[in-house]
């Protein structure tokens, strides 16, 4: 069955990155805030949860109001989450992409599974959407009422779609944020795989032992994130007398 739908796909940015550093009860108290979010905004909108998948969830209305309002709708209360949380690594960091067009549903092994240009079209949206951003396709902004206030940002050649993408935003961006979308942004996950093996190194020189703790927090976790942290602000030229607020700013909110 083929049906035209507005199509919605939500994704928590650099959540591998997350994931890689948090413990498990930390991962799972973030998405389980961000699922509350979630389904009590799709009640609200009438929006019908298409897929859900760890951070992401795939969603579908037949309205194109309901589904702009429930955009915004979560992604104002997961920044709202996100400003009660002083450490980066512990933000939902929401991100929208927004297309529209021609979805077809097919049954398979007991299992219902959807697909579509417009599917695969968000999917490559949302790869280059800032946090706290929404992305919308030309398709689903045809006939959308106060289109005054989309910006054009750039046509994107994307993996697997034919035509330059012509991608819009609600809300307005500098021009050196436009031109990193279609940079290759070096992502924090490889940076902690150059702080994994260098501290690796510096571990086998000097013999150290991990400390035991309790697992309230992963504590290897917080020591790669403290040195990423801390050759950031050195590479900005920050001074060495500056690393015991870096030490309160990870672990304190932990």
């Amino acid at each position: 069955m083929t049906e035209k739908k507005y199509i919605i796909l939500t994704d928590i940015k650099e959540f591998t990155y997350k994931n890689a550093l948090l413990t498990h009860n930390q991962i799972e108290q973030m998405l389980q805030v961000f699922d509350e979010i979630v389904m009590q905004s799709a009640n609200n909108y009438d929006i019908s949860i298409i897929k859900s998948i760890w951070d992401a969830y795939l969603a579908s209305s037949d309205s194109q109001e309901n589904a702009l309002k429930f955009t915004r709708e979560i992604l104002s209360k997961t920044h709202k989450y996100d400003v009660e949380h002083k450490i980066s690594i512990k933000k939902l960091d929401l991100r929208v992409a927004l297309t529209y067009g021609n979805v077809t549903k097919n049954r398979t092994m007991n299992l219902d599974y959807y697909f579509g240009d417009c599917i695969n079209l968000a999917s490559r949206i949302i790869d280059i959407t800032p946090a706290w951003k929404i992305f919308l396709s030309s398709e689903f902004i045809e006939n959308m009422e106060n289109s005054r206030e989309l910006v054009s940002l750039w046509y994107f050649n994307f993996h697997g779609v034919i035509q330059k993408t012509e991608i819009f935003t609600l809300s307005p961006m500098s021009i050196e944020e436009i031109r990193s979308l279609s940079s290759d942004d070096t992502s924090l996950l490889e940076d902690c795989d150059k702080i994994v093996f260098r501290s690796a190194c510096v571990s086998a020189i000097l013999s150290a032992q991990p400390i035991p703790f309790v697992e309230s927090f992963n504590i290897v976790g917080v020591h790669l994130y403290m040195i990423l942290k801390l050759s950031q602000r050195l590479e900005r030229g920050v001074t060495l007398r500056s690393t015991s607020k870096i030490f309160k700013e990870v672990v304190t909110p932990l």
